[in-house]
């Protein structure tokens, strides 16, 4: 038992600490991207992963710092893995809505539809998700329908020459 006691100890240390410096980063962090600060943010945020790589807090926050800096790709990557690792519905609803949004801003709106649908699967009363889905729809049917139709430019068969 005595043996347990000295093999557990320095691991729940270790994880307490790791917890902590991810905790300190992500203070720091929401300070600089309160200010306005969104690639010192970044830093930080990318610092309480490094300490704790599961905290999903820290992931959604790089998350947004990416996206306040126009870092749209990286910012939709940090989401996916959030969607794959969150075991909180709510959480990955957030990232899903998130990453909607992202694509919506990118005028990829098929992606964005997605998104939002992932958002509503997982919390089905989310009203601002279903708006923005509704809104990408509209959007998406009206590209459509002013795009012009294809046409098809081949010979019919009876005035081919011959």
């Amino acid at each position: 038992m005595k043996l347990l006691f000295f093999i557990l100890v320095p691991f729940i240390f270790i994880h307490v600490h790791a917890h902590a410096q991810a905790e300190a980063a992500i203070t720091i962090g929401n300070d600089y991207y309160r200010s306005s600060q969104f690639d010192l943010a970044e830093a930080q945020y990318k610092a309480a992963i490094a300490a704790d790589a599961a905290n999903i807090t820290a992931r959604h926050n790089l998350a947004n710092a990416l996206y306040k800096q126009k870092k749209y790709d990286e910012a939709a990557k940090v989401l996916q893995g959030i969607q794959k690792d969150a075991a909180d519905k709510g959480q990955q609803s957030t990232a899903y809505y998130n990453e909607g949004v992202i694509y919506s801003r990118q005028k990829d709106l098929e992606a964005s539809i997605e998104a939002y649908k992932g958002a509503l699967r997982r919390t089905p009363d989310d009203q601002q998700a279903r708006e923005n889905l509704q809104k990408a729809l509209r959007e998406l049917n009206s590209c459509n329908a002013s795009s012009p139709k294809s046409t098809d430019r081949r010979i019919p068969s009876s005035h081919a020459a011959g």
